[in-house]
Order: C-alpha cells, then sequence, then structure tokens
C-alpha cells in the first residue's frame, strides 16, 4: 500500500471517529447548560392556590440534587419526586440523567412546596433544560410522578386552577382520572387537559 493510501486511510478513520465521538457527545450531554424558568402550582395553610416560580440547571456532575431552599418550606416528599421527576425526564429526553447535577432554587414565595404534587413541573423544566427548550409560560401542570413517569393526582386541584387561571394561564395539565371540583365553571376561562404519563404531558407544556 502506498504512502498517499495510508494517508488516506488514516484520514478516513479519524474523520469516522471524530463524527463518532461528537454524535455521543450530542446524546449524552445537555443541548444548553442553560437555566429554565418554570412555576409550581401549590395551596397556602388558608386553602388558596399560588403559583411558585423556581429554576432549575442541568450540569454535568455526579447525579446530585441541589436546592436552594432559602425562600420555601421543602415537605418530605420533595426529594423523592425529584429523583423519580429526573427518571422521567431521562426518558424523555432519550438519555439517562444520573450523571448530571440538577440545580433547583425557588422563587420567593415563602409558602410549603409539596414535591409530590410539583412532580410533573419538575419533569418538564428537567427535559427542557437537558433539551435546551423553552416551557411554555401559559402553561401549568400539577400531577405526582411516579417511578415508571406515569401520573397521579394531586390535592387541590381546583384552588390551583383558579390561581392559574388569575394569573392569565391558559391551560392546565392533571392527571387521567384527576377530579376537580367546579370543573365546568373553571374551565370557561381556562383549558384542562388531562394525561397518563410524562411523555404524553411534556408536548403541552413546552414550546
Amino acid at each position: 500500500m502506498g504512502t498517499d493510501r495510508v494517508l488516506i486511510l488514516i484520514i478516513m478513520v479519524a474523520g469516522l471517529f471524530a463524527a463518532s465521538a461528537a454524535f455521543l457527545l450530542g446524546q449524552a450531554v445537555p443541548a444548553t447548560e442553560q437555566e429554565v424558568q418554570y412555576q409550581a402550582a401549590a395551596v397556602t395553610e388558608d386553602g388558596q392556590g399560588v403559583l411558585v416560580p423556581f429554576s432549575i440547571a442541568m450540569r454535568p456532575g455526579t447525579g446530585r440534587i441541589l436546592v436552594d431552599i432559602q425562600n420555601a418550606i421543602y415537605r418530605e416528599d420533595v426529594e423523592q419526586s425529584l429523583r423519580y421527576a429526573r427518571n422521567a425526564a431521562g426518558k424523555i429526553a432519550g438519555s439517562s440523567l444520573a450523571s448530571y447535577d440538577v440545580e433547583f432554587a425557588f422563587g420567593d414565595r415563602e409558602v410549603g412546596v409539596g414535591g409530590g404534587s410539583a412532580g410533573m413541573a419538575f419533569t418538564a423544566a428537567m427535559a427542557a433544560a437537558f433539551q435546551g427548550r423553552k416551557l411554555n409560560p401559559l402553561a401549568v401542570a400539577s400531577a405526582t410522578i411516579q417511578p415508571d413517569g406515569t401520573l397521579g393526582p394531586v390535592a387541590g386541584a381546583g384552588e390551583k386552577i383558579f390561581a392559574a387561571q388569575q394569573d392569565g394561564k391558559t391551560l392546565f395539565l392533571l392527571s387521567i382520572g384527576q377530579r376537580v371540583e367546579n370543573e365546568a365553571e373553571l374551565s370557561k376561562r381556562i383549558r384542562i387537559v388531562r394525561a397518563a404519563t410524562a411523555a404524553e404531558a411534556y408536548p403541552y407544556l413546552v414550546q
């Protein structure tokens, strides 16, 4: 084999290696390390629905979940919900997120944040951050997330929907089977949709 042919072969192999590496990297790292802003629906101690703003960023790391608790009161189910949400977000994104740190920071509302009811909101934010996409600012979700990605019912759905409607939101997502008091009246002012899984719900929430 001549020197020129050897050189061409080396270049071709190097090119294939570089292309493969780029493809793998594209599958393994977030599209951007952007910060995603979203809102979690909650209910205050006096029974009023509120929207609690939060931000999330995902960065290569060791799988830690880092939460700024300065402005929120966390319930016991938050950590579990965040871990379930990360698993579900990974399925949506088509990549394991176990090797990335999740950084959460909540806004200035000093209200109790229940991890269960914010499960779908957490999931959507993680998936969007990983994919470099933006969430629909006019859509809100309130549903628990299970290890297999299925969604479950929450308490105070009617109060949360009313708060979202008062804040100018146009869509509120719930789990299949979620019961809502006064749904017929509430649905006149805001679109109420239901989904069975996180993957089914995500398109409603992302732009």
